[in-house]
């Protein structure tokens, strides 16, 4: 933005520009009507192109985040039921006298 702007007001008034979005209103307000409006619409262009960017990188890296969570934490899931299964059926049969376990066995 410092570049496009540099080319309509002087320097110094560049840097504020550049450095806060809600300062260019103020600024723009002292500046020509045909000068101000160009800036305001520079500094809107700007800041919409920033946020574009950024959501492009956030749902750049939350696709791959989500994709890992649906398929990583189902798995482990699955494998921590299992390990509780066997250890509750391990406790069971530990639990059970050895007359009923044959009985059963039986049936």
């Amino acid at each position: 933005m410092r570049g496009a702007v540099s080319e309509l007001v002087p320097a110094d008034v560049a840097d504020a520009v550049a450095s806060s979005v809600g300062a260019v209103e103020a600024i723009a307000a002292g500046l020509a009507a045909d000068v101000g409006s160009a800036l305001i619409r520079i500094a809107d262009t700007s800041f919409v192109d920033a946020i574009r960017i950024g959501f492009v990188v956030a749902l750049g890296l939350g696709i791959p985040m989500l994709v890992a969570v649906f398929t990583l934490i189902p798995k482990r899931m699955r494998a921590q039921a299992e390990l509780a299964e066997d250890a509750e059926t391990a406790a069971v049969t530990a639990a059970t006298p050895a007359a009923e376990v044959a009985r059963s066995s039986e049936v």
